[in-house]
């Protein structure tokens, strides 16, 4: 039995797996192992404390085991309730912060705008055919509309959009988001369904100093407009088919 801790870190998280669970897969998960920009699987361990202290190592604001694999019981949650309180009651001592390191609060605002492209179709092959992708950095929405109307979203972001839907259209073995998603559209529009491709390639940001168009062929800003993009998008009564 081994055990791993992968690090969502658009979130801020880590989750200690069995390396048996469906989501770790020994390392591999769900979307494929390594280190990816979204995070990263750690491991094998032999024991569950070296896990959970590689997972505490990486000082996020989030880290349990996973309740799939790992459910806390019952005995367990109330002796970590008792360390907790205990810490809380008596805190150790720390240095004074330095005086130049002043309080400062951040305040912006984010905005992009989505612009349909085109639709998603099924050539003579059964393959998919996406609309005609410019090239560069930017986000994308994948809005899907079955025959009776029922709509769901998936949003990403790349640093060139046009490889990205090469690779829906021709999915690699070990790209199973790829898969998943080409085998979804390829089920709904055999189905009747539709499917509208929306693309972002300007988003900006607003701070005291005033507004800024935002870079996007800086992975960190991509995310973080991604993860604007699924959060409104996680808001509406619109399912969103992102894991």
């Amino acid at each position: 039995m081994t055990y791993w801790v992968y690090e969502n870190i658009p979130l801020r998280r880590t989750r200690v797996h069995l390396g048996s669970c469906s989501f770790c897969r020994d390392g591999y998960g769900i979307h494929g192992g390594g280190k990816r920009p979204t995070g990263a699987w750690f491991g094998p361990f032999l024991t569950l404390r070296e896990a959970q202290e590689l997972a505490a190592s990486r000082k996020r604001l989030d880290n349990q085991r996973c309740q799939e694999c790992l459910p806390t019981s019952e005995e367990e949650a109330t002796e970590d309730d008792a360390t907790m309180e205990a810490t809380v009651l008596s805190p150790l001592k720390s240095p004074d912060a330095y005086s130049w390191d002043k309080e400062e609060e951040l305040r912006c605002s984010l905005s992009l705008r989505w612009k349909p492209i085109g639709r998603v179709l099924l050539d003579e092959t059964g393959k998919l055919r996406f609309p005609t992708m410019p090239e560069g950095p930017g986000l994308y929405r994948l809005r899907l509309r079955t025959s009776d109307g029922i709509e769901s979203n998936y949003v990403g972001q790349s640093d060139s959009l046009r490889r990205r839907f090469f690779h829906y259209r021709n999915p690699g073995p070990t790209q199973p988001t790829n898969i998943r998603l080409n085998q979804l559209i390829r089920d709904l529009l055999s189905g009747g369904g539709e499917v509208s491709v929306a693309t972002a390639h300007e988003v900006w940001v607003q701070a005291e100093q005033g507004v800024a168009r935002a870079d996007l062929n800086r992975g960190s800003l991509r995310r973080l407009f991604e993860n604007l993009a699924l959060a409104v998008e996680q808001a509406s009564d619109i399912d969103s088919l992102n894991r």
